[in-house]
């Protein structure tokens, strides 16, 4: 079995995290407790803050490989 990078494990602590700030919030929102919509809204901030940072680390991991060396397109644009 491959061993997990400590990258990914603080990404899946932080998605943790973030889901029982959510989820905790939420169910103290629902009993009357103010503190639990702010800790619902900061569970969702980290949650949208992670999938950003996250598809920004992804998209910048792509761009910098090799790209393929291929013949360029026929421009048919005379038609």
């Amino acid at each position: 079995m491959r061993e997990l990078s400590w990258r990914y494990r603080i990404v899946y602590a932080v998605y943790q995290l973030a889901f029982l700030l959510q989820i905790g919030g939420v169910f103290a929102a629902l009993l009357g407790r103010r503190f639990g919509a702010y800790f619902a809204i900061g569970g969702m901030a980290t949650s949208f803050t992670v999938h950003l940072t996250l598809g920004i680390a992804g998209y910048r991991e792509v761009m910098r490989r090799p790209w393929p060396k291929v013949a360029p397109i026929v421009d048919d644009d005379d038609w």
